[in-house]
């Protein structure tokens, strides 16, 4: 195979593919996957002839949910993709994937199903770590709650019952 052709392949300038051979700039992991495909070859072999190191995932049950950001960013450095990478295979915005690994949002239960999918893991190791809210994160999301009905209290809120029903007064208008 010539430069040319792995160039065209792995979608980079025959220069890139020069530098490589040379060992003057470093071969990606993305790129060093696509040879792996197109050679035939087990990526670890790729790998250790590209002179890179893999990076190392603990075992997917040590996961612990409030590490999911640090998880998710690991995964996806693994593969060798970037946020916006990860992204359009989730059919997510990058923004979306940068939120999830620094912790600011959690991804939902069928983005979580789709990582497994994506990164081929065993099922449940990521919707597990994406479960529901514990009670305490709802009552701090909602507000908090009256303890005699268990409705929201606050201006403009509704304490169990509708303001538009009862005597009427609150639909009317003042003539």
């Amino acid at each position: 195979m010539t430069q040319r052709e792995l160039a065209l392949y792995l979608g980079v300038s025959v220069r890139t593919v020069a530098y490589w051979e040379a060992g003057t700039h470093p071969v990606p992991l993305t790129a060093a996957r696509s040879l792996a495909r197109l050679l035939r070859r087990p990526l670890p072999r790729i790998v250790a002839a590209a002179g890179l190191a893999t990076p190392r995932l603990p075992h997917p049950q040590t996961w612990r949910a409030e590490d999911l950001g640090a998880v998710v960013a690991g995964l996806r450095r693994s593969a060798g993709w970037s946020a916006a990478g990860l992204g359009r295979r989730l059919g997510m915005s990058r923004w979306t994937v940068r939120r999830w690994e620094s912790g600011t949002t959690r991804p939902s239960l069928s983005a979580c199903r789709r990582m497994e999918n994506v990164f081929q893991l065993p099922g449940g190791s990521l919707t597990r770590l994406c479960g529901r809210a514990t009670v305490s994160e709802t009552t701090d999301i909602q507000g908090p709650l009256d303890a005699a009905d268990g409705a929201r209290t606050g201006a403009g809120r509704w304490r169990g019952e509708d303001p538009r029903e009862g005597d009427g007064a609150a639909g009317r208008r003042s003539a």
